[in-house]
């Protein structure tokens, strides 16, 4: 997203679902009816998401540092 002038906000957001199985409720200390009711509520699919920002980057810089 263009800031000002040739300055720029550079953005990156990875995001991946993670299946949540049974092993899961083993590694945790929660109630076998506690960990239902959370994989029943998403679906048995979790998102973990992981966002990068920049501000101020030069524009002949910007795909440099994304692509970094």
């Amino acid at each position: 997203m263009k800031i000002a002038g040739d300055r720029w906000q550079v953005r990156l957001i990875a995001m991946i679902k993670i299946p949540v199985g049974d092993a899961e409720v083993y590694a945790n200390d929660i109630s076998l009816d506690d960990f239902n009711t959370f994989r029943e509520s998403y679906a048995g699919i979790v998102c973990y998401e992981q966002k990068r920002e920049r501000n101020f980057i030069d524009s002949d810089h910007k795909d440099n540092i994304l692509n970094s």
